[in-house]
């Protein structure tokens, strides 16, 4: 009868021990799941944070792009503008002269 008794107490003794391990177990789960959790949300600003850096980079590339091509094209006329006066400058002949001949 005492050894019943004396297993049946180590037995709970031991079931015990296992509800301390799960709950060991459990417990390091619930802080791995915290620890991930408070990481994606630090990602998710970061990933946030690069999207609008991003859009501003954009933004600002189109607008330096769109000065670029005003510059451009300010140059073009210009240059275009010499040309026509020095296109002007050349001599030309007197038509009365040339009728003459």
């Amino acid at each position: 009868k005492t050894q019943g008794y004396l297993a049946e107490s180590v037995e709970q003794e031991n079931g015990k021990f296992r509800q301390i391990s799960y709950m060991h177990e459990l417990s390091n789960t619930f802080l791995r799941c915290r620890r991930c959790r408070f990481k994606l949300v630090h990602i998710r600003r970061e990933m946030l944070n690069l999207s609008d850096r991003m859009n501003k980079l954009k933004k600002r590339a189109a607008r330096l792009k769109s000065i670029r091509e005003k510059q451009q094209l300010r140059q073009a006329q210009e240059q275009a503008q010499k040309q026509a006066y020095q296109a002007s400058l050349v001599a030309k002949p007197a038509k009365h002269l040339t009728n003459q001949s």
